[in-house]
């Protein structure tokens, strides 16, 4: 179960690798430096979602979807797949 967290600088990732998260919604999910490998995001919202940092590789999601959501340089995505710095 996902749940909110503070606010809050913390020194780990939250470690989310693979995770089913198929559908849900995930709009302005703070999910900045959080690991999401093999992670499957098979139509979640991603809305606003902030991925900057992220760490995302083989994660199950289409290019779409990671348009919407916050991206930058450092969100490291699967092959094929680019940040557009939303």
């Amino acid at each position: 179960m996902l749940g909110r967290r503070p606010v809050r600088t913390e020194p780990f990732r939250v470690d989310l690798r693979d995770t089913d998260l198929r559908g849900l919604d995930l709009q302005g999910a703070r999910l900045e430096r959080a690991r999401l490998a093999r992670a499957r995001l098979d139509e979640a919202d991603l809305s606003y979602a902030r991925l900057q940092d992220a760490w995302l590789p083989e994660v199950h999601l289409t290019a779409d979807q990671l348009a919407r959501a916050r991206t930058d340089v450092t969100t490291r995505v699967p092959t094929g797949l680019a940040p557009e710095g939303g």
